[in-house]
């Protein structure tokens, strides 16, 4: 089903929300590059999911530092990243992210019509990535 969902206002609501699962001492952060007026067309359950099961992953691993939730506008696509500072070594950072768990984001990643991935680049704790093509953006003052 496809609805509009306004991206600052739900990923904001997640973000406060995982707050309380988190360690002591561990803080969410919430960016975004969208004004508050912007909406995507999708389907809204499936992207607060897909949101939900990467924050709670960065919630249960991080036991200080912080967790970042960013939406960014890169033309083509809106990126979602959710990024933590998780002190995990070789063999927990391998097993964090089960198959089965990637496998279920990854599917409601093509559900949603974008792609989803772990940055590798990002070496102080883990960073996944997931986009939306920008196609299924809309703004509220041209509707």
């Amino acid at each position: 089903l496809t609805n509009s969902v306004k991206i600052n206002k739900l990923c904001n609501h997640l973000a406060n929300n995982i707050q309380a699962h988190c360690y002591k001492g561990v803080t969410t952060i919430f960016q975004t590059d969208f004004a508050d007026d912007f909406e995507i067309r999708t389907n809204s359950q499936a992207l607060e999911k897909l949101l939900v099961h990467l924050l709670n992953d960065a919630a249960r691993f991080t036991e200080r530092g912080m967790i970042w939730l960013k939406c960014a506008d890169l033309g083509e696509y809106v990126r979602f990243s959710i990024t933590d500072t998780s002190n995990t070594d070789a063999e927990e950072d391998n097993g964090r992210f089960t198959d089965m768990n990637i496998n279920i984001c990854q599917s409601i990643s093509r559900l949603l019509h974008g792609r989803i991935w772990r940055d590798t680049e990002y070496t102080n704790g883990i960073r996944f990535i997931f986009e939306i093509p920008t196609n299924s953006i809309t703004d509220n003052n041209t509707n």
